[in-house]
């Protein structure tokens, strides 16, 4: 039997994240074309998670080693992100139950907004983590995540 290379081991976290992040873009996209969509706070709450695998992927991927304590780090951020898009499901789900009131539908949007504007600043705080990171496991100073982008293309 024949081993794995010693490359593809090392990438195979960055291979089990991205996959199941497109496994749950597919399965929603499945799903929503089926005779029982998704409700609009299951869709959501499957779309940032997807996004939480892409970005774990990005933060795993090996970069002359991720430091444990910047890991712990990213991990303690994403589970702040679930917590809060878990809350933001919880309360879309109840606010667009039968018999709420529109004045409480206003409320749970307003309660909804600003976890997503903390899901938001959270995931820009990540990105920036990761530009940061980056610069310095590569010597190479990143001034944005499309800069780090348009450089890896061209040094690929």
């Amino acid at each position: 039997m024949h081993a794995f290379p010693q490359a593809v081991i090392h990438k195979m976290p960055v291979i089990i994240l991205t996959t199941l992040s497109l496994g749950i873009i597919a399965f929603l996209g499945y799903k929503s074309a089926s005779n029982k969509p998704p409700s609009a706070g299951e869709a959501t709450l499957l779309a940032i998670l997807a996004g939480i695998f892409q970005i774990l992927a990005g933060i795993v991927t090996p970069v002359k080693g991720v430091s444990p304590t910047i890991l712990k780090g990213a991990l303690m951020r994403l589970y702040r992100i679930s917590r809060k898009a878990k809350a933001a499901d919880e309360i879309a789900q109840v606010a667009f139950a039968h018999g709420v009131s529109a004045n409480d539908r206003r409320l749970a949007l307003g309660e909804i907004s600003a976890l997503l504007s903390f899901i938001q600043d959270e995931l820009d705080d990540a990105m920036r983590d990761w530009v940061n990171f980056h610069a310095e496991a590569t010597g190479t100073p990143v001034q944005s995540i499309s800069a780090l982008t348009v450089a890896e293309e061209r040094d690929a």
